[in-house]
């Protein structure tokens, strides 16, 4: 696909010219004005590479320039001055718009067209360098992020403990961790801010660094819950994101899982002799209000029962044909699954997933962690 020029000119002889020398090798519209060609700049089809008179009705070639320039859409676009001013004030002043080159009238083809050439080459290599800079800063961020997700799962007695995650690209919004506090219970947390990419990878750090404070010291999960939420909410506001958020306490001695939820979705809870049911969040997500209304809820983690805890992308998992998941096939694959040990649970899912998506490539990140009550060694 050719590369596209436009030429900003009112002596319409000079123009027809300039397009005819041109056209063999770019795509070349024109504009009599400066109103006229800072519009067409602006509009869906962007140039690659402008063509500017200074003197011109309207808005001067300067002034477009310039205009251009204060335009986050629109200033990297190279722009070549053409004119008869010749001063060095008039090219100092080019030059201080944004102008790459400042060519004078009259100008001999051969040149016309090495100088363009020579502009867009060097703006493809700059354009080139300034992905492999963004590209190398998103490998290092997503390096990060792998680091900030445990490497293991603690092992405690009574508990089958397994956690996976799926990014649906290279940086994600879900995370999950795990933490022993002071008096040996199990913290265990997953959350999912919303969005996906950088900015969701960088409120996920914050906020995991929030709720591991409160986790250590706070008497119970929603007690956290209220302290990050206090510690974030503005923050939150400002960057128009939210955190549904997942805590719970193990405590191995009792085998009591004390929980709170704020928005975080699917929960599923299958006892060891019954079908699997799924754990309503009662409150919304951290950041949504300046006070959480996530309570503390209570369950037994009895010789083979198990409680999943998912993100979003599981149930919204969708097929060629737009269809989701969902939460019946999520109930009914862990109701069928219960029995294995919580890594084949984990895999089980993912694989009934992975079938069901027929090769479609997901769009939400997918986290899970499985814990499954087991006879104390």
């Amino acid at each position: 696909m050719p590369q596209k020029i436009l030429i900003m000119e009112d002596d319409a002889a000079l123009s027809e010219w300039l397009s005819y020398e041109l056209a063999a090798d770019y795509e070349v519209t024109t504009a009599a004005d400066g109103l006229t060609g800072l519009t067409r700049a602006q509009s869906g089809n962007r140039p690659d590479l402008m063509i500017l008179d200074v003197m011109m009705p309207g808005l001067t070639g300067f002034e477009v320039a310039k205009k251009l320039k204060t335009n986050p859409q629109t200033a990297d676009i190279p722009i070549i001055f053409l004119t008869a001013r010749t001063t060095l004030n008039d090219k100092l002043t080019g030059f201080e718009s944004g102008g790459l080159e400042y060519l004078t009238k009259p100008i001999k083809s051969k040149e016309l067209l090495a100088r363009v050439e020579a502009i867009l080459r060097y703006t493809e290599l700059n354009r080139r360098r300034g992905q492999a800079e963004v590209e190398t800063e998103m490998h290092q961020a997503a390096d990060i992020q792998r680091r900030l997700m445990p490497r293991e799962t603690p092992r405690l007695s009574g508990l089958d403990l397994h956690a996976s995650y799926k990014p649906a690209s290279r940086i994600g919004g879900d995370f999950y961790d795990f933490m022993i506090r002071p008096d040996q219970q199990l913290v265990f947390v997953a959350a999912d801010v919303t969005g996906k990419g950088l900015p969701a990878a960088l409120v996920m750090a914050s906020t995991l660094t929030a709720l591991w404070g409160a986790a250590h010291y706070k008497p119970s999960p929603q007690a956290a819950l209220e302290r990050v939420n206090t510690d974030l909410y503005d923050k939150l506001t400002d960057v128009r994101k939210m955190v549904t958020t997942f805590i719970g306490f193990y405590n191995p001695e009792t085998h009591q899982v004390t929980y709170a939820n704020a928005g975080h979705a699917p929960i599923i809870f299958c006892p060891a002799d019954g079908q699997a049911r799924l754990l309503e969040a009662d409150g919304p997500p951290l950041g949504a209000l300046p006070t959480i209304l996530s309570q503390n809820h209570h369950l037994m983690l009895a010789e083979g029962d198990v409680l999943l805890i998912g993100s979003d992308g599981l149930s919204e998992a969708e097929n060629r044909a737009g269809e989701m998941f969902g939460y019946e096939r999520l109930l009914e694959a862990v109701t069928t699954l219960a029995d294995r040990t919580a890594p084949e649970i984990a895999a089980g899912l993912f694989e009934q997933m992975t079938a069901f998506a027929a090769g479609h490539k997901q769009s939400d990140d997918q986290t899970l962690i499985v814990l499954k009550g087991t006879p104390h060694e």
